[in-house]
């Protein structure tokens, strides 16, 4: 199945009941990605299982990217207890994961499982620990069974304490022997277990079983010996051996460090001291019956064969991590039930020595856990019952009082060995001699030297003291003594690195006196020795002999006590017990704090709402910033001004203490006093330097460390009166009010980045025009459209056509698809069906219709018809012709039958009143009338009418005569009828004659009955006729078709209408057909009878509808989509679609169409829009710069004058001053000046217990506390800081941990002890508000924490691009190695020393700091010891390591803390050992905050990290372990392998603008290379162009503005905080305004070209004011200048110049910390480019420049040039002249200027007045060897480094060179910097950089002692040698050059060596056009 979308996943293969019971998870993670180009959304997720042993788990994803995984975490599962505890055998089954996306199956992954029996353990596949899920102490059978040793114990003579109670190894012993003794007594039977169980598993059998069968293996019987040792309260152990398992417990109240233990050594080390092994399977029955003595000694000779050794797991670690017993499971008729009991109490829980001295506390509120844990039992034992190790150093001791003395003083004590001691005395006035031996003594004070660096750096208090005297005391009854400490004299250790030696010296006000061990002795013993302590500290003589004697009369009746006047060096948890103490004092003064309260009580705090994100003023005269900020910051210092209490989550790498700096600043501002805290000393230092960057250091008192005494108070105190010594001067700085400028901003952007009411500014219009430029314009919209729009109406137009063209793609494609007809947009399941019957049925219809249509066409003869419009014409004429009568042929084809109609109808007329007469006139006549002459006799009438009287009647009389003839009835024919009857007849024949005139007869045949028709029919038939032959003429045939019709159609219907009734049937039946079809697919019935559609088209179309209905159900979800859009009102976008455009460019067309309409809309609202221009935003924006400048030094200069004015008038001033020049700094000294120091220093920088040790709690309380690094800070240590200050600011990273642990691989366990949780976390437990700072810029690559960003952050942490091209600073070094146990690794070890080495010898530009991070103390320690050896064995490296920043730092993770280092080293020590055997133990990872140690290891480094190891990711299989740390191991693992050579994709999801592609493509036009979205968080370089030569950095960067510049404010944050950000990690930036680009992009591109053009010719550019680095390169050089210069600016100070110097030279290399070194450390010069001299296009002289010159050099700097350089640097003049060469200037214009001279070569033969290997190695000889070097470079430059060496070895008469003189020869090339250039294989030194470019000599061989050995030789010089031999003989053949060259040089016949480097060399500038060949010779090109 080809998947577009993967599924993987991390998740246990084996599924036990435990995993349920100890919720674990089942699947770790999944991963899903998809692989197609299209956004999904609302994809649907469900996990299921089979057998279903789970409820399907199913979740939802908004959407899922493409090519972007998406990773689910904590899939909760609910796993079926009954299901799983219902196995009795294994089982197979899966997990199956559906990706659903809009009801359809997108992705199915199927993982396979193995389902365990309940009574089945799966081997060390499953989680290791798991085992102990069997070990059942609470079963009854094992609580009978303990009963029962119990007994025996009593019987033995037991003191009836079980468990550790009675803290004596014996007795636990004899709790091991007892149940070793009852379980033999069960006389098992063996039975042998399985092969390979450990590794495949075996069914467990449960401790009833074991009892009831009576047989038993060694594995069955090590789970029940287990639960019994644990249900007496001992820790057992199980040991794995290949094949074979077996029981081991701890004597002591001890545990391993986690529950698995893979290391052979260490568990070797503890056998038979705090552990007994036992062979389980002795106990059995068989021929002998072993003792419990003999199977102790056969568990120890177990651990013999090493190679079966597999690891140990500890029972109560297992428990620690939460895994428990399984329940008893029963069998019941209806299956199997689990019964519970009370796990929890199966363990004899016990406390330590001091449960019986203090008894149980009362635990009344949190405050009192909190005391508890800070002075916890394991501390207090410390102070009572000292354990010496070897950590401890003994110190010979003659008098006590004298080393008191000597230690008060505070003078600087040698430690000297006791081999040493005769010597060193001499050496040393004030030796202490240390009982060891030289090199362990050295190896030891080594080792406490770096953990004092590092416990000094991380907690701010060294805890190593010198402890003077010793209780030796034991308890009543026992015979076991303790050893308790009395003295203690806090001391720092310090190392003299090139003396090797190392001295301590007391730093305390006083010693610390043992104030537990005078508490125990009061309550236990009724000792006081508290008084004694007392009149110690208050006589001014501090005599501890008479102190120790006094405690030792005290205890004379005491047996076997006394008292013993030793010393000793080492560490002791002193701090606790100082916080303690001050705790006891603070809880009497409890003050009613909020937050304290809620501290101290646990609840939630509900008054204080959550702070809310505000749009804050960028400048307010009510908030002082000293420094920038943000909003949210601003917000932040808002809510700390208000006086509430919350917490800042600082991400990793934010720049949190520039925001502390702003929030100190602003609440001194505001009369309010600080207390700043952190553990961390670096943290504190930081702070010094921001307070001091904002100019309020002065104002901040730092004492903590080296600082915490009187003289830091005094130097600082003499800082305020020089500062007001020199404070005169006014403050100019005016503030100007910033409401004006956000107007401005306001009007230029309200048009231009407003939203509009559908959702768009003008600036996002133009951008999506500018992307979408080119699309067709085929679609457009209304303005009434437009007007109408809402605001998802875009978003639901854009989804909508995404939909229809997938649709259509899915399909096949719209335009020609074969159901394009149908418009069906729901589905049924029998549609497709009825459908093929109802097409089936039409096409059957069809062919009746065609077949009767064809008989007609033919007999109509018009068998061509095809077109359907014309067919339905002639189905309506069949219609009418069916029903007519036939119709005489003439009339239907006569021309002019449709003229004649009024004809017709008038004839009708006259001829119904012809025959109307005509039957009237028969009632009266004869028929014969008709032939009577009517008219004759008419006109007689109407004479006779007109007669007079007698005529008339006469001729009257005579007419009547004539008719009355003819009428029927003659004698009653009256005279008076004779008229109308006339008349009659006149008309009848006028009618008559008409008629017959007509000739219609031809038209109606046998209708016209000779003149006799039945008129009505005659009209009936004419009007049929005249139907036909407008239904004819509508059908829109030609007339010959016409005619053809007409002609047929009489006869036709002669012969009947049969047939035309048979076509209009056919014809009906399809139609009903259509109707039918029409009604299941929507189709528009038209379509089968419009015109140009013909008969076989519509067969076709049928035809194809019905062999295409597969095709169905994607049609109708295209029409479902073609609905929605009708809906919506995209006709226009259907029209455009379904005429055939093309899917992928339909979108487009729809966007440029939509945004064309918007900026056409928008313009003709706002005309004035389009006026903007880039350049007066950007004039805003330099206003803003100036304004924030402007701004912060207001609001420093008016908190300096705030805090400044009237410090001095104060009357304690002098007497404050006099107090600290006599030492008199302490507690009383703060109580006494209390108010005034708060004057003088309102804010202080302190550590917990600097704090503590000077502020006592009648110290008045602060307004605010600061807690910095909070999550580092222990609750217990925090507290007493909080009680300090009514207000708390908590700071710290949520997601890191640091807290202090016990990290050697053995603990010893405090049973009801419990975790101490951080300051920060225990307020984010009662909810307190919270800001987040996400703004990281303090790393130099943010790809270092693009892991924990993406893993731990959520992507909330915002990191900046580096200036160098993309390349991956966090690197996967993997090893071939071997673990070496004991938590070492060597090779790992050696391979980071080797890389620490190089970093040191390589030659940085910049100081840097280099920190290592271990997974175990072991390796940290043999790291440090491999350290130490490389730097005795070669002193450059102490050298090197003073230039770093810092000292290097190695720390495991359980010491570590959050400091920086530019390079860091992580060894993940763990791995397969050297039998192959992988590791199952990951020291701190693998507990349970272990992953947070990892997080801060990455937070560690600031340009690379890099990871060794010699595990393979592959190697780490997840579901053997439940700790996160080691799978977040293996993720960060396989993250540096995927993305080893390239950065990784983007962590975090950005929203894309078009407009960056767009501008993109427009300079890659113009030839630069370019990447867009440079960086790996939302905050990226829109476009970076790339150098055109340097691969390994960008050129420029380009800015575009976004539309979040709607406001000022937003603006500042996004541009200015952005840029500022950037610049500082070395960007160039120019910023582009899309309203230019729009304009006229052409303008803006050239811009570009001239911003490229700069920056290019910035490069090229000599840096400024080399001289001047050298004189102000270290400030304090200067800050004893007295005299100014008059040549420069009086408008700045002195101190004011050189400060900006010191900014401008700090830009490009920042200034060191620590002291410069002994040796110096030139500048390179700026054309210098690795080993090569470039030609550059300037070159500057400044051999002279040092960068760190020597004391002596210092003396040389006379205050004139001082004078000279200051001058200079004002003016922007360089004193020095700069030499310039043009590029123009080629090298063969140099080459003729050269005047080629031929000298004899001179070599260096001055021996040396020292001679020996030993003194050439001595460094006492450094600056003789050097000199001798310069001397040598001096007369036979150029010479190679090999001629070099042989020069200088031959000047100390050494002729063999090895590997020692070899080191010892870098060494010296490595104190100096040397011109040199590099020649394939060969170095070449020179007297100056530019000698190679002007080098104009050949030096010839005289004799062959003078010559040299050709590879000696530069090329520069055989060039030389030809131009000289060309220049001399104007023309010369190429084979007589490489002769002629060769004997200059002193060889009379060439090699082929020589010869191949003339002929390059004649090549090369023939290439380079500095010679010519012409024909065989070779000439200069003139």
């Amino acid at each position: 199945m080809n998947q577009s979308i993967t599924i993987t996943g991390n998740y246990n293969q084996t599924v036990h009941y435990f995993i349920c019971q100890n919720n674990l998870p089942l699947i770790q993670d999944l991963w899903i990605q998809s692989h197609e180009p299209i956004e999904y959304t609302n994809v649907k997720v469900i996990v299921q299982s089979e057998p279903e042993f789970f409820q399907p788990w199913t979740t939802y994803l908004p959407k899922l990217e493409p090519q972007t995984p998406t990773h689910i975490q904590q899939i909760p599962l609910n796993l079926s207890t009954e299901f799983l505890s219902g196995l009795d055998r294994r089982m197979v089954g899966t997990i199956t994961v559906l990706v659903m996306v809009q009801g359809q199956l997108k992705a199915k992954q199927v993982f396979p499982v193995t389902l365990l029996a309940y009574q089945e353990w799966g081997g060390m596949s499953v989680i290791p620990e798991s085992i102990t899920c069997f070990v059942l102490p609470a079963h009854e059978t094992v609580t009978m069974l303990t009963e029962q040793a119990k007994q025996i114990l009593k019987q033995w003579g037991g003191t009836g304490f079980y468990g550790y109670q009675s803290h004596q190894p014996s007795d636990v012993y004899y709790q091991m022997a007892a149940i070793y003794q009852v379980l033999q007594a069960k006389e098992f039977e063996y039975q042998t277990p399985q092969a390979n169980f450990e590794q495949a598993g075996q069914m467990v059998q449960p401790p009833d079983k074991v009892l009831e069968k009576q047989l038993g293996n060694c594995f069955d019987l090590t789970l029940l010996y287990a639960g019994c040792l644990e249900a007496l309260g001992l820790h057992p152990i199980i040991i794995w051996m290949q094949n074979h398992v077996f029981i081991g417990c701890w004597v002591r109240d001890m545990c391993f460090s986690s529950a698995v233990q893979d290391d052979y050594q260490l568990l070797r080390s503890k056998v038979g001291t705090d552990i007994y092994l036992i062979e389980t399977t002795v106990c059995v029955t068989g021929d002998e019956n072993y003792t419990f003595e003999e199977a102790v000694e056969l568990g120890s000779r177990n651990l013999d064969a090493q190679k079966r050794f597999r690891y140990i797991v500890d029972v109560f670690q297992s428990r620690q991590l939460g895994i428990q017993p399984l329940p008893f499971r029963k069998q019941t008729p209806s299956g199997y039930v689990l019964e519970w009991s009370d796990q929890s109490n199966y363990s004899l829980q016990t406390q330590e020595v001091l449960d019986a001295f203090y008894g149980e506390l009362e635990h009344i509120d949190r405050l009192a856990t909190w005391s508890e844990q800070l002075l916890s039992q394991k501390v207090q034992g410390q102070f009572i019952c000292l354990q010496e190790d070897s950590n401890h150093i003994p110190l010979e001791v003659q008098d006590c009082n004298r080393l008191a003395t000597q230690l008060l003083s505070k003078t600087a004590l040698h430690l000297i060995s006791q081999q040493d001691n005769t010597t060193s005395v001499k050496k040393s006035p004030k030796p202490l001699v240390v009982l060891l031996g030289q090199d362990q003594m050295q190896q030891q004070l080594f080792l406490t030297h770096q953990t004092l660096l590092r416990t000094l750096e991380q907690t701010g208090s060294s805890n190593l003291v010198l402890t003077l005297g010793f209780l030796r005391w034991s308890e009543q009854k026992q015979s076991t003594l303790y050893t308790a400490p009395l003295l203690f004299f806090p001391v720092k250790l310090v190392r003299k690195q090139m003396q090797n030696c190392y001295q301590i010296r007391f730093y305390a006000e006083k010693p610390i006196a043992n104030t537990v061990l005078e508490a125990l002795l009061m309550q236990r013993f009724r000792l006081d020795i508290s008084i004694y302590r007392e009149q110690l500290f208050a006589q001014k003589k501090f005599d501890v002999n008479r102190y120790l004697e006094q405690i030792g009369q005290m205890i004379v009746k005491k047996r076997h006590w006394s008292v013993e006047g030793k010393a000793m060096l080492h560490f002791m948890p002193i701090d606790r017990l100082i916080l303690w103490n001050d705790l006891q004092e603070q809880k009497n003064l409890m003050v009613d704090y909020p937050l304290l309260q809620n501290l101290i009580s646990g609840k939630q705090i509900k008054s204080m709402e959550e702070l809310p994100i505000e749009e804050k003023p960028l400048y307010s005269p009510t908030m002082m910033l000293p420094l920038p900020a943000d909003q949210i910051q601003r917000n932040a210092i808002f809510q700390a001004t208000q006086g509430n209490s919350f917490v800042i989550n600082a991400l990793a790498g934010t720049e949190k203490i520039k925001t502390i700096t702003n929030i100190i600043a602003n609440l001194m501002y505001h009369g309010k006093t600080v207390l700043y805290i952190s553990p961390n000393l670096e943290s504190l230092e930081k702070m010094q330097s921001q307070l001091t960057t904002a100019h309020l250091n002065l104002f901040a008192l730092s004492y903590y460390g080296d600082r915490a005494n009187q003289a830091t108070m005094l130097f600082q105190l003499q800082k305020i009166i020089e500062f007001k010594q020199h404070s005169g001067d006014d403050f100019l700085v005016e503030f100007n009010n910033p409401s004006l400028l956000e107007q401005q901003w306001q009007e230029l952007s309200v048009d231009y980045y407003k939203k509009q009411w559908f959702g768009f500014s003008l600036y996002e219009v133009l951008v999506e025009l500018e992307h979408y430029r080119g699309a067709k314009e085929v679609i457009s919209f209304t303005e009434q459209q437009i007007a109408d729009l809402t605001m998802g109406r875009y978003s639901q137009w854009r989804s909508l056509i995404r939909q229809l063209t997938t649709a259509g793609r899915d399909c096949g494609g719209v335009c020609d698809h074969p159901l394009r007809e149908f418009r069906i947009y729901e589905t049924h399941v029998d549609l497709q069906k009825n459908l093929s019957a109802q097409l089936k049925q039409y096409l059957q219809n069809f062919t009746r219709f065609k077949i009767a249509f064809g008989n007609l066409s033919n007999a109509l003869g018009i068998a061509d018809i095809e077109d359907m419009a014309q067919i339905r014409g002639i189905v309506t004429l069949c219609e009418l012709l069916g029903e007519v009568q036939p119709i005489p042929a003439k009339l239907l084809t006569a021309k002019d039958t449709l003229v004649i109609a009024p004809i017709i109808s008038e004839l009708c007329k006259k001829g119904k009143d012809r025959d109307f007469l005509e039957t009237e006139i028969l009632k009266v006549f004869e028929e014969r009338v008709f032939r009577f002459d009517e008219k004759s006799a008419y006109q007689q009438w109407e004479k006779a009418q007109a007669s007079w009287a007698v005529v008339k009647w006469v001729r009257k009389h005579k007419v009547w005569k004539l008719v009355r003839e003819y009428a029927l009835d003659p004698d009653h024919f009256r005279k008076d009828d004779v008229f109308l009857q006339l008349s009659a007849l006149v008309e009848y024949r006028t009618i008559q004659e008409l008629i017959q005139n007509k000739k219609l007869e031809e038209y109606f045949g046998s209708y016209w009955n000779q003149g006799r028709p039945d008129w009505d029919e005659i009209q009936d038939v004419y009007q049929q006729a005249l139907e036909v032959r407008q239904s004819v003429e509508g059908i829109y045939l030609d007339d010959h078709h016409k005619k053809q019709m007409l002609e047929h159609l009489s006869p036709l219907l002669q012969q009947g209408s049969n047939v035309f009734r048979t076509m209009v049937q056919a014809f009906r039946a399809m139609e009903q057909s259509q109707t039918q079809l029409g009604m299941l697919t929507g189709i528009d019935l038209g379509i089968f009878s419009q015109a140009g559609q013909t008969l076989l088209q519509i067969q076709q179309m049928a035809e194809r509808w019905s062999t295409h209905l597969e095709q169905l159900n994607r049609w109708i979800a295209y029409c479902a989509c073609r609905k929605q859009l009708v809906e919506y009102d995209l006709l226009q976008v259907l029209e455009v679609y379904e005429k055939g455009f093309p899917d992928d460019e339909l979108l487009q067309a729809f966007h440029w169409g939509f945004f064309s309409a918007c900026k056409d809309f928008i313009e003709k609202q706002y005309p004035q829009a389009f006026l903007l221009k880039g350049e007066q935003f950007i004039q805003q924006i330099e206003q803003l710069k100036q304004l924030q400048k402007q701004f912060e030094g207001y609001s420093r200069q008016q908190i300096v004058l705030k805090l400044s004015t009237g410090i001095s008038a104060i009357p304690e001033f002098s007497q404050l001053q006099q107090d600290l020049e006599e030492s008199k700094a302490s507690r009383e000294t703060f109580i006494q000046y209390a108010a005034y120091l708060q004057r003088l220093w309102p804010c202080m920088l302190m550590t917990p217990v600097s704090a503590v040790q000077s502020l006592a709690v009648e110290y008045p309380k602060f307004d605010c506390v600061i807690l910095d690094d909070a999550n580092q800070l222990e609750i217990t240590k925090g507290i007493n800081m909080l009680m300090r200050a009514k207000q708390a600011i908590v700071i710290g990273d949520c997601i890191q941990t640091t807290k202090w642990e016990n990290t050697s691989a053995v603990e010893d366990c405090n049973i009801k002890q419990k975790p101490e949780y951080s300051v920060l976390e225990e307020c984010m437990s009662i909810s307190i508000p919270q800001y987040q700072l996400s703004v990281g810029c303090c790393l130099q690559q943010e790809d270092i924490m693009a892991f924990s960003n993406q893993y731990y952050y959520q992507n909330a942490l915002l990191t900046f691009p580096a200036f160098e091209k993309e390349k991956m600073s966090i690197n996967y070094l993997f090893l071939k190695g071997y673990y070496d146990g004991n938590g070492k690794n060597t090779v790992e070890a050696r391979t980071i020393v080797r890389e620490i080495v190089n970093l040191l010898k390589q030659p940085e530009e910049q100081p840097i700091s280099i920190g290592v991070v271990t997974v175990t103390e072991e390796q940290r320690d043999w790291i440090l010891q491999l350290l130490n050896e490389n730097f005795q064995k070669d002193a450059m490296l102490e050298l090197a390591d003073k230039r770093l920043l810092k000292p290097i730092s190695v720390d495991s993770l359980d010491s570590l803390r959050p400091n920086e280092f530019d390079y860091v080293f992580f060894s993940v020590v763990y791995g397969t050992d050297q039998m192959g055997r992988e590791a199952l133990y990951f020291g701190t990872l693998s507990k349970k905050d272990g992953w947070k140690k990892l997080n801060l290891a990455l937070a560690k480094a600031r340009r690379a990290w890099k990871i060794v190891s010699i595990l393979h990711p592959k190697q780490i299989l997840l579901f053997r372990y439940h700790a996160r740390g080691v799978a977040d191991l293996k993720a960060l693992l396989e993250f540096c392998q995927a993305h080893q050579n390239e950065i990784p994709p983007y962590v975090a999801p950005i929203q894309v603008n078009a407009a960056i592609e767009i501008v993109a493509d427009r300079i890659k036009q113009l030839g630069y290379s370019v990447k867009t979205n440079v960086g790996l968080h939302r905050q990226r370089v829109d476009i970076a162009i790339m150098h055109p030569e340097k691969t390994d950095c960008y050129l420029l960067g380009i800015l575009l503005d976004n539309q979040d510049f709607e406001t000022m404010q937003s603006a500042a944050d996004g541009m200015l905080l952005k840029a500022s950000i950037l610049e500082r990690l070395g960007w160039k930036l120019h910023f582009l305004w899309m309203i230019d680009w729009w304009n006229d992009s052409q303008a803006e591109l050239e811009k570009i070209k001239q911003w490229i053009a700069l920056a290019l010719e910035e490069e090229t550019q000599p840096k400024p004011y080399q001289k001047a680095v050298t004189a102000i390169r270290r400030w304090d050089e200067w800050e004893e200048m007295k005299e100014e210069p008059e040549e420069f600016d009086q408008s700045l100070s002195s101190k004011e110049m050189i400060a900006e110097a010191v900014k401008l030279v700090s830009k490009s290399a920042p200034l060191p910390k620590r002291k410069p070194a002994l040796y110096r450390q030139p500048l390179r010069p700026a054309y210098r480019q690795g080993n090569r001299i470039q030609q550059p296009e300037r070159l500057i002289e400044v051999e002279d420049v040092e960068i760190q010159p020597t004391k002596k050099e210092k003396q040389t700097i006379h205050q004139t040039d001082i004078k000279e350089i200051i001058s200079q640097l004002a003016t922007g003049k360089t004193g020095k002249k700069v030499t310039t060469t043009s590029k123009k200037q080629s090298s063969d214009q140099k080459s003729k200027n050269k005047k080629i001279k031929a000298v004899a070569y001179q070599a260096y033969q001055q021996p040396s007045t020292v001679t020996g290997a030993d003194a050439f190695c001595n460094p006492e000889y450094n600056e003789a060897l050097l000199q001798q070097i310069e001397e040598i470079i001096k007369l036979e430059a150029p010479i190679s480094q090999t001629l070099l060496n042989k020069r200088l070895l031959s000047s100390w008469k050494i002729t063999r060179s090895g590997a020692r003189l070899t080191r010892r020869l870098e060494e010296l090339y490595q104190m100096r910097f040397w011109n040199q250039t590099q020649e394939d294989t060969n170095a070449f030194y020179w007297r100056s950089p530019t000698e190679a470019g002007s080098f104009a000599l050949v030096r010839t061989a005289q004799n062959t002692k003078d010559r040299r050995e050709w590879n000696d030789i530069s090329q520069i010089e055989i060039r030389n040698a030809i131009d000289y031999l060309i220049i001399s003989k104007k023309m010369i053949e190429e084979e007589e050059i490489i002769k002629e060259a060769c004997k200059l040089f002193g060889y009379a016949r060439p090699n082929e060596q020589h010869k191949a480097q003339i002929e390059q060399v004649i090549k090369q500038q023939i290439k380079e056009k500095h010679w010519k060949r012409s024909r065989k010779k070779i000439e200069i090109i003139d």
